[in-house]
């Protein structure tokens, strides 16, 4: 949260932007089911409605906010704050056997295409129902992030 704080704060500074949302929405996924103890992905990808950007200065920010059950993270790959970001952008993790929950949050400013008036500012939390599995083949949840 402070580095959402951070960011908010940097960008309302230099005065053109709104400020963050102090809570974002959490948006609730369907749940997956992945193979248990096993290294797996968030194919984390932005979609931006027609004549939109993302805002040139500003850094795109994601990271695990929280998880339940025994979820196993790299803590050096758990959050990033990126400049240019190349989607998609892999969030690697290891779902146990059973139910777990990984929360992905994800803060960042977009702006109409050749302007930078009128720029908006897009947080939400993203909740994963996760259930590991032995028999599961799949380790990949796909999310793209579709603001209005």
């Amino acid at each position: 949260m402070k580095a959402l704080i951070l960011l908010a704060a940097a960008a309302f500074a230099q005065g053109s932007l709104p400020p963050m949302p102090n809570e974002p929405p959490r948006v609730d996924r369907p749940q997956a089911s992945l193979t248990a103890d096993k290294p797996a992905e968030i194919f984390l990808s932005v979609k931006l409605p027609k004549g939109w950007r993302l805002h040139p200065d500003q850094i795109f920010m994601y990271r695990v906010a929280q998880t339940t059950g025994d979820v196993r993270l790299d803590p050096r790959k758990r959050k990033g704050m990126l400049k240019s970001p190349k989607f998609p952008i892999r969030v690697p993790f290891t779902p146990p056997g059973g139910p777990s929950e990984v929360m992905l949050q994800v803060a960042f400013y977009y702006c109409p295409s050749g302007s930078l008036e009128g720029c908006k500012a897009y947080s939400r939390y993203f909740l994963f129902p996760v259930v590991g599995a032995a028999k599961e083949k799949t380790r990949k949840v796909s999310l793209t992030v579709e603001p209005d």
